[in-house]
């Protein structure tokens, strides 16, 4: 950032919470592929803990409208997800519109230790899974005061129904 208030290099940070959507590699792809294939669900962190999710597509229209804004740069901007949510409440909602019975499972950061004797990834995620298991909301009022509009934030029944539609063109 000084360097960006220094006009060296023009940055504006954007940040979202996990994404997912079509063409979209997060935290959810286990997620939607259990659900296609009725299978459990098993979700890094704890189900109960509030969470946000944004589509793919928002989050691409939100850092298109910082980029596209000069008097952006230099500054940093939080864009939320349509609404915090369980892992639990999200996970049901994508078997719901997979038309499966929601079946899934959380893991504990005692689980993830264990995981991480025999897993490098496994290991590493140990020291971010906090980010799984305490509430991560984040605010996006600069962001709506900023550029005098709320930021792109679909649903997330629209979100999933998209997702599952295009994960099932690929199979």
């Amino acid at each position: 950032m000084e360097s960006s208030h220094n006009n060296d290099v023009p940055t504006v940070i954007v940040r979202f919470p996990d994404f997912y959507g079509p063409n979209a590699s997060g935290i959810g792809d286990g997620v939607f592929t259990a659900a296609i294939a009725g299978k459990t669900a098993r979700w890094l962190g704890s189900l109960d803990a509030l969470h946000e999710f944004i589509l793919i597509s928002d989050a691409a229209k939100a850092m298109v409208m910082a980029a596209d804004r000069d008097d952006a740069y230099g500054q940093d901007f939080n864009v939320p997800g349509p609404e915090p949510i369980t892992a639990r409440d999200w996970i049901t909602l994508v078997f719901k519109e997979a038309s499966e019975q929601p079946r899934m499972t959380g893991t504990s950061r005692l689980t993830m230790r264990l995981f991480g004797m025999f897993n490098k990834m496994a290991r590493e995620f140990v020291e971010m899974q906090y980010l799984t298991e305490e509430p991560l909301i984040l605010d996006g009022t600069k962001f709506t005061k900023f550029f005098g509009t709320k930021y792109p934030s679909t649903d997330y029944a629209e979100g999933i129904s998209q997702t599952l539609a295009w994960m099932k063109t690929r199979e």
